[in-house]
């Protein structure tokens, strides 16, 4: 009977400590993310091109750095006497600094809440031989500025290890860069600056994975 209740005690006091045992990051930790989507062909990815680092400053506060890039390139070369090789490139840039709270957790859901400031800017260029188009609009040539307040949830399948997903709603401020056309040693400037903005809800179309060390 006292073996019984000694057993008892034991579950009882182990069950007690899982159940108040902590996922969130203890302060000073860093944890890194990137996109995780099972069942696409590419399991790990980098949403946007981006990959997000957080640093805790406290078991509830926060701060993130999300840093993009993202380069592709072509080039093309008819075979016939003569004609000189057409490369093209385009290059994407973003950085976006913020932070994030964490609300009440619920066993090993975390909810929270947050901010950040979101900069990007893309460019193209095409050349062939002495000829070169810089940003010319069918690449969509811009640079953007935007902020944004988020929610989202963590759920913790281990102690350091997370999934979740998170929504955004910001604004946005995009400027198109002006097309520049160099040839022969004269540079002529083809297209006008514009700029447009945006207000909306926003939503990354595939799971987080996180790691905490």
């Amino acid at each position: 009977m006292k073996k019984s209740i000694l057993i008892m005690a034991v579950a009882l006091s182990a069950a007690t400590v899982s159940a108040q045992e902590s996922f969130k990051p203890e302060v000073g930790k860093v944890s890194i993310e990137v996109g995780f989507n099972p069942f696409s062909d590419y399991v790990i990815t980098l949403p946007n091109q981006s990959l997000k680092a957080y640093y805790s400053l406290s078991d509830q506060l926060s701060i993130r750095l999300g840093l993009g890039f993202d380069r592709d390139g072509t080039s093309y070369n008819s075979g016939n006497e003569g004609d000189k090789e057409r490369t093209t490139s385009n290059t994407t840039f973003s950085i976006a600094p913020g932070a994030t709270y964490s609300l009440r957790e619920t066993g090993r859901l975390i909810p929270y809440v947050g901010a950040e400031i979101v900069f990007a800017t893309t460019s193209n260029e095409t050349a062939q031989g002495d000829y070169t188009v810089t940003n010319a609009p069918a690449g969509n040539p811009s640079t953007r500025f935007g902020l944004n307040v988020l929610t989202g949830i963590n759920y913790y399948v281990a102690k350091n290890l997370y999934i979740g997903t998170e929504i955004a709603l910001g604004y946005v401020s995009t400027s198109l860069k002006q097309s520049e056309t160099s040839s022969g040693g004269t540079t002529t400037k083809d297209k006008a600056e514009s700029s447009s903005s945006n207000f909306g809800i926003s939503a990354t179309p595939s799971l987080r994975l996180g790691w905490t060390f």
